[in-house]
């Protein structure tokens, strides 16, 4: 029995009274054909739905506990994850912000001390640009280094952590741990690198006040996925 629910419409999203979301794509509901899942859909859909509520900035949303973790955050959105390491998903966004703070209390925020009220108060200068964008890679590394460690290889992006899907069950979960503990290694050591370059870009600024020479870039890293 079809129970009708007020609602408005909007794009492809019906948002119900009190906050509540009904996903309701254009079309019919997609139908898997034989030797196909249906397993990409529920995490695309919530895709959109992240996406969508990012976008439009609905007061329920932003007003959110769980919107309002990522307060006093280095990297604060999808788009600038991006920026340091590709994650190409606001679903996933959503699901790191504890680690994103885990990660920055625990490792960047005490590198960069003092400097970390300003950088996040917005204070414009090229020394605080250069001294955000390299804390935030270190963020962005260490938050994927403890992903890969932690979350289902369903939820991570594709191509990070491959596996042969044809292996038997045990050799699949033998590689798939292996290549979680290679991953983890790399973003690992490419995070160790950003930190010890933020360390030099505080050492310097606090050498009797002097200007950073922003000139120097950081290190420029890209951890790839690896096959086994």
């Amino acid at each position: 029995k079809k129970i009708p629910l007020p609602y408005h419409r909007q794009g492809s999203f019906l948002f119900c009274p009190k906050g509540s979301i009904l996903l309701c794509p254009k079309g019919s509901v997609p139908r898997a054909r034989r030797g196909q899942t249906l397993a990409p859909f529920p995490y695309e859909a919530t895709d959109a739905l992240v996406e969508a509520l990012d976008r439009e900035a609905f007061p329920f949303w932003i007003e959110s506990p769980k919107c309002r973790q990522r307060e006093g955050l280095l990297i604060r959105s999808k788009e600038e994850f991006d920026n340091y390491y590709i994650i190409g998903s606001h679903r996933l966004f959503v699901t790191l912000v504890p680690i994103i703070r885990e990660v920055q209390g625990a490792t960047v925020a005490p590198v960069l001390g003092k400097y970390l009220a300003p950088i996040l108060s917005g204070e414009d200068s090229d020394t605080f640009t250069l001294m955000k964008a390299t804390a935030a890679r270190a963020v962005a590394l260490l938050t994927m280094q403890k992903a890969v460690e932690r979350l289902p290889v369903e939820v991570i992006p594709e191509g990070i952590v491959q596996v042969q899907q044809s292996q038997p069950v045990k050799s699949r979960l033998r590689a798939e741990q292996s290549a979680r503990a290679s991953v983890a290694a790399s973003l690992g050591a490419d995070a160790t690198r950003a930190l010890e370059y933020l360390q030099q870009l505080v050492a310097q600024l606090d050498a009797d006040g002097e200007e950073v020479d922003t000139s120097i870039t950081g290190p420029i890293v890209h951890s790839k996925g690896m096959s086994f």
